[in-house]
């Protein structure tokens, strides 16, 4: 029994590369906007630790800036992965549908997760703190 394997154009494949490059750059961009105050207390709470702590942290003025690009990166991964495709069919009626990677759909959604945790931490945290008192 052979596998077979729908035709993809290289329209498809195009649109699954940029798309796998704004997920890994709306990941990184996550990690730069969590490195101020979220990205240090989780490495803590997993016990890793060290004067490199201190250059992380120092990435704390441009936090705005992470944000900003994370979610510009945010917003066009979601739109090249969840946007109506529309079939490319060629001269001999070959018709091709792009097909989004898991990865690349999980990655977006990680992203967007740490993000909104980078969002919300600062008002939680006191919540938390309140109680302890």
């Amino acid at each position: 029994m052979t596998r077979q394997s729908s035709p993809v154009s290289a329209d498809t494949r195009k649109g699954r590369t940029s798309a796998g490059w704004l997920a890994t750059g709306s990941v990184l961009g996550a990690l730069a906007a969590s490195s101020c105050c979220l990205l240090p207390f989780v490495l803590v709470s997993l016990g890793l630790g060290g004067a490199w702590m201190s250059a992380i942290t120092g990435l704390g003025p441009y936090q705005p800036y992470f944000m900003v690009a994370t979610g510009g990166l945010l917003l066009a991964g979601f739109w090249q992965v969840y946007r109506p495709a529309a079939e490319g069919c060629e001269a001999d009626g070959n018709c091709t549908v792009p097909i989004s990677s898991h990865l690349v759909k999980a990655a977006l959604w990680g992203a967007t997760l740490l993000l909104l945790a980078v969002l919300l931490v600062p008002d939680l945290v006191p919540m938390f703190m309140a109680g302890s008192q």
